[in-house]
């Protein structure tokens, strides 16, 4: 039987214990994910920093400023719901 069937069949104190475990491990999950996103925003903010340091021309030629993520960025002077050729 698998974890949800006795969720939802099992004897209540079996549920209880399987839903303690469920919230234990989401907790987990969402603690690690904020630890990595924190240590993600800091070496972004490292690297921010090295690039004001060497001028702004070093951002135009940083390989981070020309993935995917930067494309769907408002240039300068749009607003965030316009898009180059009028589209919104």
């Amino acid at each position: 039987m698998g974890d949800i069937t006795q969720l939802k069949r099992g004897p209540e104190k079996q549920r209880v214990t399987l839903m303690a475990g469920v919230l234990t491990r989401m907790v987990e999950q969402r603690m690690a994910m904020d630890e990595r996103k924190a240590q993600m925003e800091e070496q972004m903010m490292q690297h921010m920093m090295q690039h004001m340091q060497m001028g702004k021309e070093s951002m135009a030629n940083c390989p981070m400023m020309k993935g995917p993520m930067m494309h769907a960025m408002p240039k300068a002077g749009e607003t965030p719901h316009e898009h180059p050729g009028g589209q919104k």
